[in-house]
């Protein structure tokens, strides 16, 4: 009997409580905003892209068969996981500089029906969402059969229409032509994970130095290698910098000054900073310098702990990932056909490395493998032997051999996938 009287009241408040809004589909963690984990302000985000399906041909009843998840971060406070569309934050980097960005997954759902895992389909810049978002649910409502749920969309269609569609809002705009892309939503400043504290496990961190690692893995010249290889770690010292002059001296002040990277590496960075200022020939018979700087700045990475400190082994240690022969490898790989001797075995020993840092190091350790090599990681039991080798093969590498070798301790063997 009071039900109109309600409303009329309702209607009287500043902020409409009665209309459907498309922010009523969206879950969203606290993200950066005040999260010490956060990467990316997840809510500013779920506003964004709210209000571009507001404004679109996309009806509240598609809208209610989507429901996007949201997590500022890799874990999974939003339940991003199990979200029809599933986005949780990381960065990405473009000439220096890094840009909020978020990765896809694709029709994870969770409920009285049973439960599935999203599927990862791509990485797009934060501010590509709101066009990704409404372009998701106009093609839904357009090509949806019935009462179709977005996850039972996703199963009958499969990922390759939506990692097609991802690809289209994939590309990183320069500085010059989309500042804003650098800047999250609801930021006033340039994106930046300088200054960040360890956190819970520092997944960002994580993943900046890996995609400076990866940068300076892919260089074809010295200098184009020395420059990503002197930023990784930088961000552990809450230092983002962007011009190759104060990448060396920084690094210098940090690793060089402290006793992280020999004092023989001075010479390199001040030939490094002479070819930035136009010597062209400054670092020409400097490869060798070169890629010695990164195997050191590689070797430090794999020591680094959840505080963001590094432990290296004395000199002429190598820190617990040596090479060796697949002959002389015994029994430890296990009954693979003899063929398979012929590929290059490396092991790794993550005995003491919680999740994530330990899928980090391994998926890091892979990177410097050929395609059908072999890693040979060491877990202990719980989490990491449980998320370790199922992380690696979502990666789509093989685990050929698990072996419980008791006292708390796992062995499995990891074959590298192919490239691409």
């Amino acid at each position: 009997a009071d039900l109109d009287a309600l409303n009329t009241e309702l209607q009287t408040l500043d902020c409409d409580v009665i209309s459907p809004h498309a922010l009523e589909h969206f879950v969203a963690c606290a993200g950066a905003s005040t999260c010490r984990l956060g990467l990316c302000l997840a809510r500013d985000a779920a506003r964004a892209c709210a209000d571009a399906l507001a404004v679109s041909e996309v009806d509240d009843e598609t809208l209610g068969a989507m429901e996007v998840y949201i997590n500022g971060y890799p874990n999974a406070c939003g339940h991003h996981p199990v979200g029809p569309i599933g986005l949780s934050g990381s960065a990405q980097r473009k000439e220096g500089r890094l840009i909020p960005s978020y990765r896809i997954t694709a029709g994870g759902c969770c409920g009285a029906d049973g439960a599935r895992l999203g599927v990862p389909v791509g990485q797009i810049p934060a501010k590509a969402l709101p066009g990704f978002m409404k372009t998701v649910g106009e093609e839904f409502q357009s090509k949806r059969q019935g009462d179709e749920s977005f996850s039972a969309y996703v199963a009958r269609l499969g990922a390759s229409p939506f990692e097609a569609l991802v690809s289209q809002y994939a590309e990183l705009p320069s500085y010059q032509d989309q500042p804003d892309f650098y800047r999250d939503f609801g930021a006033g400043e340039d994106f930046s994970l300088a200054g960040r504290g360890a956190g819970e496990c520092g997944s960002g961190v994580f993943e900046v130095i890996q995609s400076d690692l990866t940068a300076a893995r892919k260089g074809t010249t010295p200098f184009a290698t020395v420059v990503p290889a002197a930023r990784a770690l930088l961000i552990t010292r809450g230092v983002e910098a962007q011009d190759p002059d104060a990448v060396f001296r920084e690094f210098e002040k940090h690793f060089v000054d402290t006793g992280l990277v020999a004092e023989d590496f001075r010479a390199l960075l001040t030939r490094a900073r002479a070819f930035s200022e136009g010597w062209g020939e400054a670092l020409d018979g400097y490869q060798p310098s070169v890629e010695a700087l990164l195997a050191r700045v590689d070797l430090l990475y794999s020591t680094l702990d959840s505080g963001l400190e590094f432990h290296p082994p004395p000199e002429g240690e190598s820190g617990g990932a040596t090479e060796i022969a697949g002959e002389s490898s015994g029994g430890c790989v296990g009954g693979g056909e003899s063929g398979a001797r012929d590929s290059e075995v490396v092991e790794l020993d993550l005995g003491g490395v919680t999740c994530p840092m330990n899928f980090v190091k391994a998926k890091l350790k892979l990177e410097t493998m050929a395609a059908g090599d072999r890693l040979l990681v060491m877990l202990d039991e719980g989490e990491p032997i449980r998320n370790v080798p199922a992380s690696l093969m979502g990666e789509g590498h093989e685990i050929e051999d698990t072996r419980d070798l008791g006292d708390g301790r796992w062995q499995i063997v990891v074959r590298k996938a192919a490239e691409g």
